[in-house]
């Protein structure tokens, strides 16, 4: 067998390429066909503080001093070496009490006969991208809890100022003149807006740390699109736009996406297409098919277009370039979650402008090949709310801290003349009031002190008199962690504070109803 030395001089010694790996940041390793190492260049005797590397030689390296899960590690990817195969691994050694991270390539080299001659391994150190990647990993947590109870403190507050101003405008029209009504509007108005930024600055934090889950599906593009149309006719009339199709779509258009991600994008798109343009202007609509089996689904419009200074930022946050865009409601976010929504969904987005003439924004996502199973629809006899007319009267309980949010409850339920409120300021009296009232339905609040919503959900579980009673999380924990783990364990529904009347009804009579 011979030296690396003798190998070195072999290819030339001119090059003195001996000299370079001894001085290489990387730890070069030879070994021979039985695993037993030749030769260990300075970087790893450094790393390691080995003082005398030609102990080693001639043995199975790394020693059994090395970690069980490391030497394991190691020895496969020999194994495999010896088979033909390179591999790269990660595996750590700890020396003084302090651990060293390496990353190595294991390569095998064969002679002119096809005989394995020797086993490469070229370590670098990566000790120091570790500590980085774990101090990222721990900042990003850092964050995300912070913005989980900054969302948690600022929805409960929110949950008061637009569910009681939603009972106003709902109870109170014909009682106040056109400048209360007005200013009611405006209140509204500014709580919604600031309740889409807290949900947008969600967004961007999960997409950052990786943490957004998207529900990929099998969906029809068109179905979304009408769906935006319909809901963004309101906006487009209130400032005299018009909305058309420019390409009908010939069928349906299918594609692998989150239906809710993508209709948010898409909304985004249309609103902006309204909102930043021209008087009496016009939004266009289209489908086109590009090459590689993509869709191109465009939103044109008729505004003032972007300026060629501003075009490398219109996807950053905060980022409004429009002349009036201090009248214009928005947050300057939603373009940036848009872009990195649709490149979640292995899509793009990109726009053209010129000014004067308006903009094009488009989104281009691949065309799915498959088609979807037909849903079968049961038929229901009635509206869910009549069929709970011809019922006793339902009780629900409901366990929440903060008496705010139980008088806003109280109060919206006064439409409900059959439905009758219990609540319990705490989980361990709401637990005992359940158990005595048995009620139809139990709302429950998750961020409570004492014993949290979950912890209570358990306990009404394996209790005999509660088992069975359906709960619905009514909280502020607005995390899509939170919400998939209250369904998982058995919540029937999850509504998110601040609470939207119309929804909330739907999934109270739902429950009642059942």
């Amino acid at each position: 067998m011979k030296t690396l030395q003798a190998i070195l001089n072999s290819v030339n010694e001119d090059l003195n390429v001996n000299s370079l790996v001894q001085s290489s940041p990387v730890c070069h390793k030879i070994f021979d066909p039985d695993f037993n190492l030749r030769f260990m260049s300075k970087s790893g005797v450094t790393a390691l503080k080995i003082e005398d590397v030609e102990d080693f030689y001639g043995k199975v390296f790394p020693t059994d001093a090395a970690p069980k899960a490391t030497r394991d590690i190691v020895n496969k990817c020999m194994h495999l070496a010896s088979k033909g195969e390179t591999n790269t691994v990660e595996y750590s050694f700890e020396v003084d009490g302090k651990v060293i991270w390496f990353r190595t390539t294991i390569s095998p080299f064969f002679n002119a006969e096809g005989n394995l001659s020797y086993i490469t391994a070229d370590s670098m150190d990566i000790t120091s991208n570790k500590k980085m990647e774990k101090d990222a990993d721990k900042a990003n947590q850092a964050k995300s809890e912070f913005l989980a109870r900054m969302s948690h403190e600022l929805r409960t507050p929110m949950n008061a100022i637009l569910g009681f101003t939603q009972l106003l405008e709902m109870t109170a029209q014909s009682k106040l003149s056109d400048k209360e009504l007005k200013n009611l509007q405006m209140i509204s108005s500014a709580g919604s807006h600031l309740l889409e930024l807290i949900n947008e600055v969600l967004d961007i934090s999960r997409i950052e740390s990786g943490k957004m889950d998207l529900s990929i599906e099998l969906v029809d593009l068109v179905f979304i699109v009408d769906n935006v149309i319909s809901i963004s006719r309101s906006l487009a009339d209130l400032n005299n736009i018009s909305i058309e199709y420019q390409i009908i779509p010939d069928g349906n258009i299918f594609a692998e996406v989150d239906p809710l991600r993508f209709k948010q994008v898409v909304l985004n798109l249309v609103s902006n297409a309204i909102k930043y343009n021209k008087p009496n202007g016009s939004v266009v609509i289209s489908f086109e098919k590009l090459a590689d089996s993509q869709i191109r689904l465009g939103v044109k419009d008729t505004g003032y277009g972007i300026p060629d200074e501003n075009k490398d930022k219109i996807f950053m946050p905060f980022e409004r370039f429009d002349m009036n865009y201090e009248q214009i409601e928005g947050t300057g976010i939603g373009l940036t979650i848009s872009q990195k929504l649709i490149e979640l969904m292995n899509g793009s987005i990109g726009f053209a402008s010129a000014v004067g003439e308006g903009s094009f924004f488009y989104v281009d996502v691949p065309v799915s090949e498959k088609i979807p199973s037909p849903i079968q629809v049961e038929k229901q006899s009635g509206s869910v709310q009549s069929s709970m007319k011809k019922n006793k009267i339902k009780k629900v309980l409901y366990i929440e801290d903060i008496n705010v949010n139980v008088e806003l409850v109280r109060q919206i339920l006064i439409k409900r003349p059959r439905v009758e409120l219990i609540s319990a300021s705490n989980a361990l009296d709401g637990i005992g009031l359940a158990q005595s009232e048995k009620p139809d339905l139990i709302l429950m609040d998750i961020n409570m002190p004492g014993m949290d919503g979950i912890t209570a959900f358990n306990k009404l579980k394996v209790i005999e008199e509660t088992g069975k009673i359906p709960v619905i999380a009514l909280t502020a924990d607005a995390m899509n962690t939170d919400i998939k783990k209250a369904l998982d364990i058995g919540f029937k529904s999850y509504i998110t504070k601040p609470l939207d009347v119309s929804t909330f009804f739907d999934e109270i009579d739902k429950v009642l109803a059942s």
